[in-house]
């Protein structure tokens, strides 16, 4: 069957809508992090950040891979849409509830405190509300229309940030501060699930056959995803381990402004997945249209961000977090320089699963997990967190090499559609350069930083770094 892609122009202004929408959850979010930052201790903090750190990984049962061969299922019957959709619903369910006993059996087979274990048993509740919620998102991603998507996740993180200020003004405990996620989780849950019902009658029957057929075409993905998974989440368990809780603290500090920028792949790689499959083999001029947009967004969103983080981060960090994490600043800017890189391994990734060309991709994430775990063994008993830091930057390098490798070897992509990297990265050189000088002067390093985001954005429009078209649907 063939199918029409999506003008890709709904591409941006799809990314747009995420981009809106994830900046309002990570406005929220860290906001609550800083709140529960500034109440707990140092170690207690530490085992804060560990709980959904391991709540991170356990997207290797609760998903699988299996969504993005979802998307496929709904754009390629959508006669079957709706009982499909419900099917999916209920594996991702079972699956969620596996999840939430494979938590709970790691903090209770681990060496972990009492503490830990019951404010695992706790945190663990949101995945199993988030798996149903996130599965119920193949139904926007599939129509794209993902604007339901932000704002359902906007209101669920206000109301989560809300009761976590209410929990910090009491004096809060790790405990009590893992309920607003659960809660949050709970109300995003509701409102996806309100709405799609609205756009596809949905019923909730298990289909054994349609969940054999899932897995049995995402088991390249789930495997490498799953290794994938595991190499950007192990890293704060490694710390526990072979350092202290405070390290984990200490790193999931320098995470934060990483984590910010990460919505950028996700963002622009969720509706570029559903026109690469829409117009893939079929429509090759909208394929690289895709590809070409996605490239630009990332690589403007890249190099701004890296050029910010070495610019002040150690100012930003003082200011959010208190000068006891103010040393977190150069793991800061290695860990931004591995998020720039990942945008470029998400590409390629969403590329490879849009065209069938996933099988390998197992084999390049396994040997980024070992090169991970490798390195951390080795750095984090010199430089801790920071060694924890490098081992990412060092890991994205091994993993990206031979995804554009494979990438290149796709028809659709050759010509590829280069975004104009040259551009963007003389735009950041001289906005560092701009930066840097400011920094000489007496003018606070906020208003500094305000002139050189600015400047930035002019210099990337003027220079052509930025599209016109591009910047008309972020708008």
């Amino acid at each position: 069957m063939t199918s029409t892609a999506p003008a890709p122009d709904r591409l941006v202004g799809n990314a747009g809508a995420l981009v809106v929408g994830r900046l309002a959850v990570a406005a929220f979010a860290w906001a609550g992090t800083l709140l529960i930052v500034r109440t707990l201790p140092a170690e207690e903090f530490g085992r804060f950040a560990l709980l959904f750190s391991v709540l991170g990984m356990l997207s290797i049962i609760t998903d699988m891979g299996i969504g993005r061969a979802a998307v496929a299922g709904v754009l390629g019957n959508p006669d079957r849409a709706g009982p499909f959709v419900g099917s999916y619903v209920v594996l991702r369910s079972l699956l969620g509830v596996v999840g939430y006993a494979v938590a709970l059996g790691f903090v209770a087979i681990g060496t972990y405190p009492i503490e830990v274990i019951e404010a695992m048993a706790v945190a663990a509740l949101a995945v199993v509300f988030a798996t149903p919620a996130h599965a119920l998102g193949i139904v926007f991603q599939a129509q794209l229309r993902l604007r339901t998507v932000a704002v359902s996740g906007a209101v669920a993180q206000c109301a989560q940030f809300a009761l976590t200020a209410a929990i910090a003004a009491a004096g809060g405990s790790v405990l009590w501060f893992v309920v607003p996620a659960v809660v949050g989780e709970m109300i995003n849950l509701a409102i996806v699930a309100a709405r799609a019902h609205r756009l596809m009658p949905i019923r909730y029957r298990p289909d054994v056959r349609e969940w054999l057929v899932l897995l049995r075409e995402a088991v390249p993905l789930s495997i490498g995803t799953a290794f994938a998974t595991l190499t950007y989440r192990i890293d704060s368990v490694m710390l526990s381990q072979l350092d202290t809780f405070r390290a984990v603290g200490h790193y999931n500090v320098a995470s934060k402004l990483p984590d910010l920028v990460r919505f950028g792949s996700t963002a622009v790689s969720t509706p570029m997945l559903t026109i690469l499959v829409s117009s893939f083999p079929d429509q090759p001029e909208a394929f690289r249209t895709a590809l070409r947009r996605a490239g630009t967004l990332l690589t403007v969103l890249g190099v701004g961000a890296f050029v910010g983080t070495a610019l002040y981060a150690t100012d930003a960090i003082g200011l959010l977090y208190g000068r006891e994490y103010v040393d977190a600043d150069r793991a800061t800017a290695v860990l931004m320089a591995a998020q720039v890189m990942a945008f470029a391994t998400s590409m390629a990734f969403t590329v490879l699963a849009a065209t069938a060309h996933h099988r390998v991709y197992p084999l390049v994430a396994a040997g980024g997990l070992l090169t991970n775990v490798g390195v951390n063994i080795v750095a984090i008993p010199y430089w801790s967190f920071e060694g924890a830091a490098a081992a990412t930057l060092l890991t994205e390098v091994v993993v990206l090499i031979p995804l554009a490798l494979l990438v290149r070897r796709i028809p659709h992509v050759r010509p590829f559609p280069a975004p104009p990297f040259g551009r963007a990265t003389l735009t950041g050189v001289l906005t560092f350069g701009l930066g840097a000088a400011l920094a000489a002067t007496p003018l606070p390093w906020a208003a500094g930083a305000a002139l050189a985001g600015v400047f930035f954005v002019v210099v990337a429009r003027w220079s052509g770094a930025l599209d016109v078209d591009d910047l008309r649907g972020l708008r």
